[in-house]
């Protein structure tokens, strides 16, 4: 099994150093592949050594046995864990989309933010239970700096709503990000 980790390894180095010269889909795909390939080969060999009793004696069958079974274990780690902080990103993305369309309904209507929604917004979050990570944290911050700009008119309305707007397509790509198929992998997630 050892030699097979290394010779996808040595495809995935090949396939990354090709693709590097060459950028197409297909090699993105093949790479991707790969990578996922090397990470189930080697997770699935690092559980069987440490776990599962997989001595010299046993048959062919059993040793695949043991490999699904520890193939099945790795996926089922991931599904909760991915899906979990997955989650907890799409609660805090929405989250941060409503506060942003609630200030793009001010800023279309050329009224002032009250005072009161801007300053509960963190302490609102945290009322609901929403956890925001420190990505969201730091666009909240920036959104109250803006809005607070925005009444005290060191901003233009159509500047508010252009940075409202831009960030509302940001965080709906974040968002389209995590249901991505290639979010399932540490190795890929990582890469990416």
């Amino acid at each position: 099994m050892l030699y097979i980790i290394i010779c996808t390894f040595i495809c995935l180095i090949v396939v990354t150093i090709v693709r590097k010269k060459k950028p197409s889909a297909s090699l993105q795909f093949l790479t991707h592949t790969i990578l996922y390939l090397f990470e189930i080969l080697v997770v699935t060999f690092l559980i069987n050594k440490w776990f599962l009793d997989i001595g010299e004696d046993l048959s062919s069958i059993d040793t695949l046995k043991n490999y699904v079974f520890a193939y099945t274990i790795y996926q089922l780690f991931l599904l909760i864990t991915f899906k979990l902080k997955d989650s907890l990103d799409i609660d805090a993305y929405t989250s941060l989309k409503y506060l942003i369309d609630m200030y793009q309904l001010y800023g279309e209507f050329n009224e002032k933010i009250p005072e009161n929604l801007i300053a509960k917004v963190k302490d609102g979050a945290n009322d609901l239970g929403i956890v925001y990570n420190a990505k969201v944290l730091k666009e909240v911050k920036t959104l109250e700096n803006l809005a607070r700009d925005y009444n005290s008119d060191k901003i233009s309305t159509e500047m508010f709503r252009f940075y409202l707007k831009q960030r509302s397509i940001n965080i709906d790509l974040g968002t389209k990000t995590v249901s991505y198929a290639w979010m399932n992998s540490v190795l890929i997630r990582w890469v990416k």
